[in-house]
């Protein structure tokens, strides 16, 4: 399994621009399987979804499904979803087949107005892709070792959208290494970079092994990487090292 990882500076409230840029960064892209984008990043982490809120069949998801076709890889981020009388902070997996899976954020983020204006989730998510258990995660949901505990080894892998500020880095740092060691799963976590009108962001998109050890971390700037995954390592890991097992 290979993933890239890409970590990018989204203007605020611009969609259009948002999914031009990402578009030149795809163009360095060779191969991939999967391709991770931050939180929300047609917009930035916006408390005004009734501005740029979008229909689950919107611009985006169509953008997203045609990038993944054109690249042949999964395709996946959060952006701002309305649905009812509900607005969601989704994220959105996207394949070349056109098949769209989601998973609504559970834990809104308490220091911001986002348990105010965005609904809760309800459901664990986890898509199966080329072999692979993916559990799909957004941002503050880290916080919640509980919530994504990987009981009787569900997933093999922890995806996660962010726009995590880089004034609270450390503990993203410490929290991402924590939930791969307990889980014994490979994390994969994109956050953002820049500035919105309230934060600054340095990214530190990483990635980490079943076993707690950073494969790749990226910092500061604009960037993405391609990582190639082996399963067969981590199976041989749990096996000789059960500890999720014993907790279930």
């Amino acid at each position: 399994m290979k993933v890239t990882i890409v970590q990018f500076a989204p203007q605020w409230h611009s969609p259009d621009a948002n999914r031009k840029r990402l578009e030149e960064l795809f163009q360095n892209i060779d191969k991939t399987d999967i391709i991770v984008l931050p939180e929300m990043f047609t917009t930035g982490f916006t408390m005004e979804p009734d501005k740029i809120a979008e229909s689950q069949d919107g611009p985006t998801t169509q953008w997203m499904i045609e990038q993944a076709q054109r690249l042949n890889s999964a395709l996946v981020g959060s952006i701002v979803i309305r649905s009812g009388n509900c607005f969601y902070n989704r994220m959105l997996f996207a394949t070349p087949d056109g098949i769209i899976a989601h998973y609504d954020k559970k834990h809104l983020f308490v220091l911001t107005q986002e348990p105010q204006k965005y609904c809760p989730g309800e459901d664990t998510v986890i898509v199966e892709w080329k072999g692979w258990k993916l559990r799909l995660a957004i941002c503050f949901d880290l916080r919640f070792p509980v919530w994504l505990f990987n009981n009787n080894y569900a997933y093999d892998m922890l995806i996660i959208s962010a726009s995590w500020p880089h004034k609270r880095i450390n503990a993203w740092n410490s929290l991402l290494k924590a939930r791969a060691i307990e889980n014994q799963a490979y994390v994969v976590a994109v956050n953002r970079v820049g500035t919105d009108p309230a934060e600054y962001y340095s990214g530190f998109s990483t990635i980490i092994d079943y076993a707690g050890n950073t494969m790749v971390q990226l910092a500061y700037t604009e960037s993405l990487i391609t990582v190639s995954f082996e399963k067969d390592e981590m199976l041989k890991f749990r096996e000789k090292f059960p500890f999720v097992r014993s907790a279930s």
